[in-house]
């Protein structure tokens, strides 16, 4: 592959991502009452966003673990993703234990739930989809090679259609209904090209996605399309980010790459970020539950631009400590 694709490639997975992280941070409001359009509309989104995450997750895996040994693999991923799990479970508890003393919110917690967030996330529930990347990542290596990918497929896919329940304990019953994702990403990495072939491939795939997600609202064959959606929903979501990443203005792209490049802090802290925005409004004079609009604009507000200030502010100060204690500084 030559670098000019690796780079589209990056592109269009980085876009992707940021459409799929501003419909998560939509997806975390909880209006009450909650208007009917609004509850359809979530309905769609929980269809496929997470799915996609995790084939994005999947399809860059190969590249990650390459020439890398499994323990040292394991420790980055730890660090990368355990260690920011819990200062964040931290953060997101605190914040809903003074939040929850003026507005309702979404999962309410208890101090308890600093014990909990050690095996399971019950503060802030959207935190699963960590445990269950660090639980992939820990068997993927296992399965690197051409016909490892393809074995991880079909178990993957066994055991989600299977009609078992697993224990909430460490995620392991998100993790049997996710896993699939992620081993069709690694399984489809290098052949993302099979949907670009045609310039129409995009509008259809989105038009099959319309036409089956209003079924879906409808409650018409529910248990085939919540497993038909999640695939749709990927294939529609990735085509229309490759035909932004080829077609849109390079201001446009800009600001995409850059949210999608910091999905991560966003997913850890928006909830916790979005319920002090309702709180501010409450204290304002602005109730939520009669103000749904208001709610959704500062909700989505705070959970997208306070992490990303809140990080931008923390390289700086990291940046500065380095800079005064570094041993030129100190001559």
């Amino acid at each position: 592959m030559n670098q000019h694709s690796m780079k589209d490639r990056i592109e269009f997975l980085d876009i992707a991502k940021a459409i799929c992280i501003v419909l998560v941070v939509l997806g975390h409001l909880n209006p009450v009452p909650e208007p009917q359009a609004w509850a359809a509309f979530v309905k769609v989104i929980y269809s496929f966003h997470m799915p996609l995450f995790l084939f994005v997750c999947g399809f860059l895996f190969n590249g990650s673990y390459r020439n890398r040994n499994y323990f040292s693999f394991i420790s980055r991923k730890f660090k990368h993703l355990m260690l920011p799990y819990f200062g964040a479970s931290v953060f997101i508890i605190g914040v809903k234990l003074l939040a929850q003393m003026f507005v309702s919110v979404k999962n309410p917690v208890s101090p308890v739930d600093f014990l909990t967030m050690f095996y399971r996330p019950s503060a802030a529930i959207h935190l699963w989809f960590i445990w269950v990347l660090m639980i992939l990542y820990l068997l993927a290596p296992l399965f690197a090679d051409k016909r490892g990918r393809i074995a991880l497929l079909a178990v993957s896919a066994a055991i989600w259609l299977a009609p078992v329940q697993l224990p909430e304990a460490f995620c392991l019953r998100q993790l049997k209904d996710s896993a699939v994702f992620f081993a069709a990403g690694t399984f489809f990495n290098g052949r993302d090209s099979i949907l670009f072939k045609k310039k129409s491939t995009c509008a259809w795939i989105c038009l099959i996605l319309t036409a089956l997600e209003v079924l879906y609202i409808c409650g018409i064959c529910e248990w085939l399309l919540r497993r038909v959606l999640p695939f749709v929903g990927i294939a529609a979501i990735l085509s229309v980010s490759k035909a932004v990443s080829d077609h849109c203005t390079d201001k446009l792209k800009h600001s995409l790459l850059f949210l999608g490049q910091n999905t991560f802090v966003i997913f850890l802290f928006h909830s916790a970020f979005g319920e002090l925005g309702r709180t501010a409004l409450s204290a304002a004079g602005f109730a939520p539950s009669e103000h749904f609009l208001a709610s959704l604009l500062v909700y989505t507000a705070f959970g997208i631009a306070c992490p990303l200030l809140a990080k931008s502010v923390a390289e700086k100060t990291s940046y500065f400590w380095k800079l005064k204690h570094s041993p030129a500084e100190r001559l």
